[in-house]
């Protein structure tokens, strides 16, 4: 019978030494993401009482300014004075607007210097193919250069003779001005 297996063996001392790191490494990310979670929740907590807080302040301050016009604690000589400061400062925003000027503009626009008739002096303007009217030139003379060819057509048959082989004629013109023309005529020798 084989003897049993000692605590002193390599094998089981190195399984059992990963296996506490793997334990202990395990403990401390759980240990980071409860806390991370803590530190989030009171933070969420703090905002969301301050929002209430300030909430309920301004529904206090309401509610007592309301309730001191009801029953007329307010000095009647403090309000029409504010309403009236109000609308003095609206009229003068409205009658007196402020130019800003926009980039690229640094003052407001002036009127053209003279006497100026827009139909008779119209604006410049940016043109696709403008061109002096003034002086004309003429095109120049169309020229044509012409270049004469000639090939022997090959068959594929191997009866013919020479004489009998179809022929090309081609020609190529081209101009001066931008076109191009080719023409073939075949003919059988």
């Amino acid at each position: 019978m084989a003897p049993h297996q000692t605590l002193t063996e390599s094998s089981w001392l190195e399984s059992w030494t990963l296996l506490t790191v793997v334990g202990i490494i395990f403990r401390v990310v759980l240990l980071f993401s409860v806390f991370a979670a803590v530190i989030s929740s009171f933070g969420l907590f703090s905002t969301r009482r301050k929002k209430m807080l300030v909430q309920q302040n301004l529904c206090q301050e309401k509610m007592s300014i309301a309730s001191l016009v009801i029953r007329g604690k307010l000095p009647p000589s403090t309000q029409p004075e504010e309403q009236n400061q109000r609308l003095k400062a609206l009229k003068e925003e409205l009658s007196h607007a402020e130019y800003i000027p926009i980039y690229p503009w640094i003052a407001p626009p002036t009127p053209l210097p003279g006497p100026y008739d827009a139909p008779y002096y119209p604006l410049p303007s940016i043109r696709k193919y403008s061109h002096d009217s003034s002086t004309t030139e003429s095109p120049p003379p169309e020229e044509l250069q012409s270049v004469s060819y000639t090939r022997r057509l090959p068959t594929n048959s191997t009866s013919g003779t020479a004489a009998q082989e179809p022929v090309l004629h081609g020609t190529t013109t081209v101009s001066n001005h931008g076109w191009r023309r080719t023409q073939w005529t075949i003919s059988k020798g």
